[in-house]
This record gives C-alpha cells, sequence and structure tokens, in this order.
C-alpha cells in the first residue's frame, strides 16, 4: 500500500496497466510455508516449489515497472483419497460382452 501511495502522483500522468509477475523457486524440504505444484516458466511444466506473486504498475510512457506488492500463495487444499477408483469400460469390454450374449442358447418357445 505504501508503494502505490508513492506513486499517487505519478499516475495522473502517462498511460498505465497493471501486470503481475510470478516467479517459481524449486524447494526440496517438505515443511515449507505455500510448497505445492507450481508452473516453472523456465522448464515448461509443473514442478514442486514456492510461488512468488508480485503486481506491479507499469509506465507504459517511460518503460518502468512499479512492484506493489510480493505476495506468497499458498498450498491448496489435499483432495481427499478415493478409497476405490471405479474401473473403467473399455471398447473391448463392451464387445465381449455383446459376444458372450450372442454365444448362450436361447430358449425354445414352449406352448
Amino acid at each position: 500500500m505504501f508503494n502505490l501511495l508513492c506513486l499517487g502522483a505519478l499516475l495522473s500522468n502517462g498511460e498505465w496497466l497493471v501486470a503481475i509477475d510470478a516467479s517459481f523457486a524449486r524447494k526440496s524440504r517438505r515443511t515449507s510455508y505455500g510448497l505445492d505444484w507450481f508452473w516453472n516458466g523456465s522448464q515448461g511444466q509443473a514442478e514442486r516449489g514456492l510461488e512468488i506473486a508480485m503486481p506491479a504498475l507499469v509506465d507504459v510512457t517511460h518503460n518502468t515497472a512499479y512492484t506493489l506488492s510480493a505476495y506468497q500463495p499458498p498450498a491448496l487444499p489435499k483432495a481427499p483419497r478415493v478409497s476405490t477408483v471405479p474401473k473403467e469400460v473399455s471398447e473391448k469390454d463392451e464387445a465381449k460382452a455383446a459376444e458372450g450374449d450372442e454365444e448362450q442358447p436361447k430358449a425354445k418357445n414352449q406352448c
């Protein structure tokens, strides 16, 4: 908030936009606050580590960015474990079931 107050006089002039920069930090310990899976742009994949997000005001006229704050997002709550995973029925399973129905002898009509 302090940074935004300091920029008050500058905001009346020029062209401005808001940007956010999310930085990834690789972390191997299990007890760090915010440890979770985040996108690592330099590796092009999600990795386990920490993320720091920094919203900023960008002065397009002077090609300058002013960071407003730094924020570490918390880890997402863990999803509950599912005791059993339902079996997916494949096309082969359906075809086998259909073949089994055709092979059974049909009962004769008794009148």
